[in-house]
């Protein structure tokens, strides 16, 4: 059994192209850092999440 990946589809949802935007961003991000960049200089670049504490706060 074969299988063949057909990415000849077009897009159509509006989630899919996000989706596919943030693979992209994640690709060229990896890279960068991969090549010894600093997240830091990225900032300008792209929007980052801020990350969410684990800790409940009393």
């Amino acid at each position: 059994m074969e299988f063949t990946e057909n990415s000849a589809k077009p897009i159509n949802s509006k989630g899919a192209l996000i989706f596919k935007k943030m693979l992209e961003d994640k690709k060229a991000i990896h890279e960068y850092l991969k090549q010894g960049g600093k997240l830091a200089d990225l900032k300008s670049k792209y929007r980052f999440a801020n990350p969410l504490s684990s800790s409940r706060n009393k």
